[in-house]
This record gives structure tokens, sequence and C-alpha cells, in this order.
């Protein structure tokens, strides 16, 4: 280094500390993007959470057999026959023993609801237990990863029940669900 000028003494520094600033500003990216998605996670476990809570209070939701465009989803029942209207129109549709009703449960609903997500927007969720009835529900190795972790974690006095990390190309978000002695009928 003796032999250099002084003009390559500062070039090589200038490298040097621009190589230093470029490495600083990728981790800085690549940590924000994680928290970011960190912050995704937990907003939608949040949401999966509070949705079948929600139909957890009504046992199940109730839907029409099928979805027309011009009625919609929503009906309202009149009378004491039964006189289905459509929500939004007042349309007459039907009397009760003209429709066929399908009752989704929480773990139905989750399921449809990832199936959406999936196909609309590229992620999906699901519940899965180390203690499952169904095959389809049997954990994968990051999930039954994430459940020994999260089992380590209440262990330890934490309330979060949170574990994420990155499964190949895929970053993944796990968080426990309070189960209620009511709710294990279905599930035991």
């Amino acid at each position: 280094m003796k032999n250099l000028s002084i003009f390559h003494k500062v070039l090589i520094v200038f490298g040097i500390v621009v190589l230093l600033a470029s490495f600083s500003f990728l981790h800085l990216i690549n940590k924000t993007y994680e928290k970011a998605l960190i912050t995704q996670g937990r907003n939608i476990a949040q949401l999966v959470i509070t949705f079948r809570k929600w139909i957890a209070n009504y046992g199940a939701v109730w839907t029409k057999d099928k979805y027309e465009e011009d009625k919609g989803y929503l009906l309202a029942l009149e009378g004491q026959n039964g006189t289905l209207k459509s929500y939004g129109t007042n349309e007459v549709l039907g009397t009760i023993p003209a429709f066929h009703f399908y009752a989704h449960n929480p773990a139905l609903a989750t399921r449809e609801l990832s199936g959406l997500t999936s196909s609309d927007y590229g992620w999906s969720f699901r519940a899965v237990s180390d203690r499952y009835l169904s095959p389809t529900d049997k954990p994968d190795k990051w999930e039954i990863k994430a459940i020994s972790k999260i089992k380590e974690e209440f262990k330890k006095g934490s309330k979060t029940g949170e574990f994420w990390g990155w499964d190949r190309n895929k970053f993944r978000f796990a968080k426990a669900l309070k189960v209620k002695k009511g709710c294990l009928k279905c599930h035991c």
C-alpha cells in the first residue's frame, strides 16, 4: 500500500465505504420487508380468528345453494309463510322450501375463505393442530416446527403464541388459536 498514490488510496477507501453502505442499505431493506410481512401476517391472522369467532357465535353461517349476481347472497325473510326476498332489490324469490341452504361451520368457512384468497390474491391460511382428526388437517414440517416453538414459548410465559419464518421462498406466519370448551365437542 506504500507504493500506491494518494488517488488510489482514496479510491480504495471510497470503494470500501460504498460497499459497506450498500450492504447496510440492503440489510435495512430486508429487515423492513420482513417486519412488513410479520405485521401483515398478524393482521390476517387476527381477521381470520375474528371471522371464525363470529361464525362460532352463531354455530354456523347458512348460505343459499348458489350465488346469483342480480340477487346477491343476502336474503330477507318475511311473514309466517317464509317468503324470501332479495335484500337489495326486495324482489320476491320464493318461499323457504324452494331453496337449499348450507351450514358453514368455522372450519369449513375458513377453508372456503382461504380458497378464495389463494385463487384471487396468491396467499392462503389454514387451521392445523398436532391433534388433528382429518388427514387434510395434518400439519406439514414447517407447521409442526411452528406448533412446537409456540408451545415452548407458552411454557416460558409468552402470551403472543406466534411463530414466523421462511419456508423455501415463502414467508409463513403461525398464530395459536384459543379454543373454548364448547368448541371441543366438534373437534374431539
